[in-house]
This record gives C-alpha cells, structure tokens and sequence, in this order.
C-alpha cells in the first residue's frame, strides 16, 4: 500500500471515530476552563469583545467593575470556537465538536510525522532495487498507519478530545512544529517554527517553553547549522510575543505574556499572601487562594516567598513531583514511553537525525513541564496530554529504526507485536465504552443555568463560589467569593455587584474557610447589606441581593 492511499484511509477512519466520540461524549461541558473558553467565545461571537465574565478578585486590582478584558486565558482557542458559534450557534456540543475537530487533525500530523520519520529510516538503507524501494514505500505507509491508529485510541487523548479545552488545538500546534523539524528545513523553516512557539502562547500561557526544545532539537538535527537556526527561531518567536504583549497592555496597562501582573504571578505558581496579613502564607490547595483579594503592590517578589517559605516549597515540589512523572508516563502510554526512552538512548548515534530531533524535543519539553507543574499548584493527566502524540510517533519511529538496522531477515515474533499493540489500544477502547450519551447531567445544568436566568436580572453582576458555571449556564457576569464574607462588602462595592450566591457545587473548601460556613450554612440573619432573595433553594444555592449602604461620607454605593 502506498503512503498517499495509507493517509486516505487513516483521514476516513480518523473522521468516523471523531464523529463516534462526539455523538458518545459527555453533554455538557464538564471543565470549568472549558466553560470560561466557551464563555469568552460567546461574547467575541455577538461582539461584545474578549471579556472576563468569571473573574478572579485579584483582577479588581487592575480596575473597578466586572467585566473586564479576558486577561487569565490565552485567547487563540476561543477565537476559532467563537468562529464556530458564528455558524452553529454557542452551544456544549459546539465546543465539544470543536476541540475533537483539532483531535482529527492531529491525528493527520501523526501520519505524516511518523511516515517521514520511517522514509529518513528507509533511505539510510539504501535500498537499489525496485523490490527494495517497493518494501521501504510499504514499510512508510505501515508507520504512519500504526502511529495514526495509536493515536486514535490514546485513552488520555480520546478523553479531552470532546472536553472544550484548548488541549487538543495546543497538541497541533506542537505537531505542526515537530512535522516541521523532521523535515530538515532551511532557515525559513526555523522561522516557522519559531513563529509557531510564540503563536503556542497565544493558545496556552505555557507555549513558550516550548523555546528551549525547539533549539535542542535544531542542535540534535544539524550542530553545524544550528547557530543560525537558533537565531531564526528566536526572531520568529519575538513577533507573536510582541504582539501578546502589546495586546495584554492594552487590556490592562501591563507588557507581560501572562495576563498577569508580574507580582500576581506569585498566585499562579501557589503561592499567596494571606488574607489577614499572614504574608508568605504558602498555600497547597487548589482552590481558596484564587479568592485573593489584594492589590498588586502588597504581594511580595516570588524570590521573597520562595527564600521565606523554602521548606515548604520543598515539600510541595516533591509532593507533585511523583504525580506529574507518573502523569507523563501515561501520556501516550508506557509502552511508548519505555520502548523510545531506552531505545533512543541505546541507538542514538545510529538514528537518524530527524528521529534525534523529535527525541530532543520531546524529552526536553517533558522534564521542563515535570519541573513548572511540580513548582507550581497544577499536576496532573490533562497538561502532559499534548506530549501523547510525540511518544507515539517516537516509540513507532524508534521500532521501524531497529528493526531495519537488524536486517530484512530478523522478524520480531507476530504474537509480540500484536499484544504490544492491543495492550495500547485497548484502554482507548475501554474509554469510548465509557462514554454514555444517556448522561442526565446534561438536563440538570440546563436547569440550573434557567432558573438562575430567572432570578437574577440580565445585567447582574454575581459573587459566587463558581462563576465558571453561573457565566455559562445562566449568561450572567460573575466575580469569585473572597476569601472570607468579612470582604464582601469590599468586593462587592469594587466590583459592581448585585448579588451574591453559593451554589455548594465548587470553588469553596468550608474546612478552609470556616467563616463561610457559618454564614452560608447556618440558620443566622444575613450580614448587614445581605437581604435573601428565596433563601436556599436546591436547584440553584443560597441566593441574597447586596445592597450596602451609603459610605459616611456620601459616596453612591457602587
């Protein structure tokens, strides 16, 4: 079978398995990044711009009001799902579409990687004879074959593949520039690849640490060359990041590729200061210090709270440590993980340089995310996920090189080969099983996001515990609750808001915030300014209309 009539078939079977995974996937969006993507999305589709609907409460330290420009989220993604809603409208299945669309692409990527990577193998034989010729063209279209189907049936893959996360888009973007590298490009192609790290930033805030392995793998490719690759990538990054940072100072008042204030980034690696004053608080859970509510100023240097809270960081790092490595190991399975680790390190100087190249990428970008998500608070399957494809592609890539190099007549056992395949596949497979398209979650956020339509006016603005699902489902403007309800009055003013509401779903620890639970909780009056607005109901939360009174001096409320 040729490699064109290979990647045809692979496009119709990778089109059919989308299409399955989107009709058998979840009804709702279950993330709530997913949801704040989706949000965003929506309100670029009917113009309103790139605004921030569920708000942190350290971004009232930019500027009073809520909304305000969507600064926490790359932007890329709700771009092209805003696209989407232009044409099908905003919906869950919309953005689930959207995301798998991105996963039949990759799988696209995959072939073509994986087969360019088997023909560099192929041509290193030397093979003089139309038979010859005729087995290496076989041999190229079965590498991009097994790698594709591999891929498909990722368990890890499958599962954000229909999830409305920017995931899927990021892992193309990645692919897009591996497919460049392992085609021997000329300086014009290191410019490509340098414009697609600074665009990576655009659709995750970690992009750019895709630089260093961009330039390990230009060395691993080319050392004689790699000088001037370097230069190219790195002028190609400037131009996407320049414009990141121009766009981000627009939004507010500040040149950085974050989003972020430089002293808040001591947030979005863990560490806060307490709400009190107790500063240098280091705080190891996920949620309650995303409540901060301080200016920017009073934030000390993440330098500083790293040389005061050493041990604890310490701990921190060794506590993620072992979570994020078993993560990355289970990124495009084990297998794949084992077999090109060992065999890559074992054949290094035999490989080709493109297989080099992809081997450097990939190990680099590995061990440079371990360290950044072990520093900081996030662990877990779903940021190591974009590497999937890449071990794949390396593992296949690594297999078709050694069995070359031992000769046309050494032929791995085929009781071997095909239970390497199948202890692959079958968790994919196992995965879709999973999938219930019967799932009653999806009418239960329809109504809740209804009935909080119907109680809270339009053009209200919501404290609440989770404004990720309040701003999706029910279309409403929402700020995080502070960090305790002694603050609400504050926030509450800063922020313009009109009502408050705990929904019990997520975003607030009771044990972390006793304070809460006393109020929320408990039979007590509301706090002065608190009136009820239908007291508890289960199919919402505990919903009150804030209406503080004139500051002494006459101020207007808000």
């Amino acid at each position: 079978m040729s490699a064109p009539r290979a990647f045809s078939y692979l496009a119709i079977f990778a089109l059919g398995l989308t299409c399955v995974t989107v009709a058998l996937g979840p009804r709702v969006l279950r993330y709530p990044d997913a949801m704040e993507y989706a949000d965003i999305a929506r309100g670029l589709a009917r113009g309103d711009g790139a605004l921030d609907r569920s708000m942190w409460v350290y971004q009232l330290s930019f500027a009073p009001g809520a909304p305000q420009p969507a600064v926490r989220r790359a932007l890329a993604f709700p771009a092209v799902l805003a696209a989407t809603f232009q044409v099908f409208g905003p919906s869950d299945l919309v953005s689930h579409a959207t995301s798998a669309a991105f996963f039949l692409l990759c799988s696209l990527l995959v072939f073509v990687i994986a087969a360019k990577l088997a023909e560099e193998t192929e041509n290193s034989g030397n093979s003089e004879n139309t038979g010859g010729m005729r087995d290496a063209g076989q041999k190229v279209a079965s590498a991009g074959i097994v790698a594709g189907v591999l891929f498909l049936f990722d368990s890890h893959t499958l599962l954000y593949a229909v999830s409305g996360l920017s995931e899927p888009m990021f892992t193309f973007c990645m692919l897009l520039i591996v497919s460049i590298i392992v085609a021997r490009p000329g300086l014009a192609g290191w410019l490509a690849v340098g414009l697609l790290v600074g665009a990576s930033q655009w659709i995750r805030l970690n992009g750019l640490t895709l630089l260093i392995p961009a330039m390990l793998a230009a060395i691993a490719l080319d050392p004689k060359q790699s000088p001037r690759a370097v230069v190219m990538i790195i002028l190609g990054v400037a131009g996407p990041l320049l414009a990141l940072a121009i766009r981000n100072h627009a939004a507010i008042g500040e040149f950085t590729l974050l989003g972020i204030n430089g002293a808040i980034s001591v947030n979005e690696v863990g560490f806060v200061t307490g709400a009190a004053g107790a500063a240098g608080e280091v705080f190891t859970t996920h949620g309650i210090e995303r409540a901060l509510y301080e200016s920017p100023q009073s934030i000390p240097s993440v330098p500083s709270v790293l040389a005061a809270n050493f041990g604890a960081f310490a701990t921190k790092f060794w506590g993620g440590l072992d979570r994020n490595l078993f993560a990355v190991l289970t990124a495009g399975s084990p297998l794949a993980w084992g077999s090109a680790s060992i065999l890559s390190a074992m054949r290094w100087r035999q490989m080709s340089g493109p297989i080099r190249a992809l081997a450097a990428f990939m190990f680099s970008t590995a061990g440079i995310w371990v360290v950044l998500f072990s520093t900081g608070e996030f662990e877990g399957q779903r940021f190591f996920v974009p590497l999937a494809p890449l071990a794949i592609v390396l593992a296949v890539a690594v297999w078709f090189d050694l069995a070359r190099s031992l000769g046309p007549q050494a032929k791995p056992p085929r009781l071997a080969v095909i239970a390497i395949l199948a202890a692959m596949i079958l968790p994919g497979i196992y995965r879709l099983s999973s999938f219930s398209a019967s799932d009653d979650t999806a009418a239960q956020r329809k109504a809740f996001g209804e009935a909080i339509a119907t109680a809270v006016p339009t053009r209200a603005i919501v404290l609440t515990d989770a404004p990720w699902l309040v701003a999706w489902y029910a279309d409403r403007t929402c700020v995080w609750l502070p960090r305790g309800p002694g603050e609400v009055e504050a926030v509450g003013r800063r922020s313009g808001a009109t009502h408050l509401l705990f929904t019990g779903i997520s975003g607030i620890n009771i044990e972390l915030a006793p304070d809460w639970g006393r109020v929320l909780l408990s039979r007590d009056a509301a706090p002065p300014g608190w009136e009820p607005a239908g007291g508890y109901d289960s199919s919402i939360g505990a919903l009150y209309r804030l209406n503080f009174a004139p500051h002494s001096d006459g101020a207007a409320t808000r």
